[in-house]
């Protein structure tokens, strides 16, 4: 029964049906996180040994985040914040505690979350809703039925936001590649979950996906099909900066925020959940940003840029410890296949905030639990032969030999 816990979470966090849950800890999906923290942190007591370094990065990155609440600019969002970051290092825990097999199950289970939502997905491209639910409230017609059963934006599943559900796809499929599944298993899981990716209109989501083809092709050994993938995914990106440069919704808003988030950098950051109120004082500091960035009405919650937000939260000394965490687990996590889901979740990162999310907060901290629990030498090298099996054969022969065991028995790979 290990594994019903990691299954009820993923399952839970791709199919609650919830309001918009960004700056709130008391969310239905939020709470369904945050049953992890007890449970992690009581098996966090006993078992596999964290890496030092990793923990003491991530220690410091939260002690700095906590620390931070005493000048935060919003106290309450910095409380909120703070449990968010308490979820993460539930999941850090329990990663590391459960390793590769508790995620797989984790991952199945998201699979099928996913598989629901493409089915909702189906069903409002189909514009088969209104049919299944009537016409409430005296509406004879799709235009007049309420905005619940018709789509009047990209279809977005349970997730309420089309790039919230297609790149949390782009996770869970990144998870599965990852995971000691059967082959039909792993390719239906995936299959299951593509129309979340592709068909929620996120850009995001499909710069995540080429990601992933070109890790995939790094860790197997295919260089050329990886930069044929790379100058292709390169062209499609000149192109696409050419067309919406001068778009006052594309390009323009993320360029703005950016900016003027690096010309406001200070050393300990503005508090722990302060970009929503905070991005206020700095929005024309150093381009003015668009009215659809700022304005009366709208603020955003996040840099579009996880790195940016923790640099406007915590400062250089919080980018840092993140920046310190992130490259000891990569290091520790290299040619893995942990590496799936840890790199898809950074590419992500870099235009959007994953981390802020739930599903992929989640995912990323029990994966770089997992690759920080395991000894680097004892993990799997993708692409590449087991080149230590014959020489421990050896090893162990020549000693048995030493004790008078038995005779030297000689092995020679095929």
């Amino acid at each position: 029964m290990a594994w019903l816990t990691p299954a009820a979470t993923g399952f839970l966090l791709t199919c609650l049906y919830v309001p918009q849950f960004m700056n709130r800890a008391t969310s239905a999906r939020w709470m369904a996180a945050s049953v992890l923290v007890p449970v992690l942190l009581y098996l966090a007591g006993s078992g596999r040994k964290v890496d030092w370094l990793a923990a003491f990065l991530g220690v410091a990155f939260a002690g700095l985040s906590v620390l931070s609440t005493l000048w935060a600019i919003s106290v309450p969002d910095a409380i909120s914040r703070n449990w968010h970051l308490l979820v993460g290092v539930g999941a850090f825990l329990w990663g590391a505690q459960t390793g590769r097999h508790g995620i797989a199950a984790m991952a199945v289970a998201m699979g099928v979350g996913m598989a629901a939502n493409s089915i909702l997905v189906g069903i409002d491209l189909s514009g088969l809703a209104p049919h299944l639910v009537g016409y409430p409230d005296g509406a004879k017609t799709v235009e007049e039925a309420p905005l619940f059963v018709r789509v009047t934006n990209d279809p977005a599943g349970t997730f309420l936001n089309s790039n919230y559900m297609a790149e949390a796809a782009v996770v869970v499929i990144a998870l599965v590649a990852a995971m000691r599944l059967s082959a039909p298993l792993k390719v239906g899981l995936i299959l299951v979950t593509l129309p979340c990716a592709l068909l929620g209109g996120s850009r995001g989501a499909l710069v995540g996906l080429l990601s992933l083809a070109g890790m995939w092709g790094c860790l197997t050994g295919r260089w050329r099909s990886t930069a044929l993938l790379g100058g292709l995914g390169a062209i499609l990106a000149g192109v696409y900066v050419a067309m919406n440069l001068s778009d006052p919704y594309a390009l323009l808003p993320r360029l703005a925020t950016w900016a003027n988030v690096l010309a406001s950098w200070t050393w300990f950051g503005n508090g722990a959940g302060s970009f929503l109120t905070g991005y206020a004082t700095i929005h024309d500091a150093w381009v003015a940003s668009p009215p659809n960035v700022f304005g009366f009405v709208i603020r955003p919650g996040t840099a579009h840029n996880d790195l940016l937000t923790i640099l406007f939260e915590h400062g250089v000394a919080g980018a840092v410890l993140a920046v310190g965490f992130a490259a000891r687990v990569a290091w520790m996590g290299w040619r893995g296949p942990g590496l799936y889901p840890f790199g898809a979740i950074l590419v992500l990162g870099l235009t959007n905030f994953p981390l802020y999310n739930p599903l992929p907060l989640v995912a990323f901290c029990a994966v770089c639990g997992w690759i920080s629990s395991e000894p680097r030498f004892s993990r799997p090298v993708c692409g590449t032969p087991e080149r230590g099996r014959w020489a421990n054969i050896r090893w162990l022969s020549a000693r048995s030999l030493s004790r008078g065991a038995m005779p030297p028995v000689h092995f020679s790979p095929l």
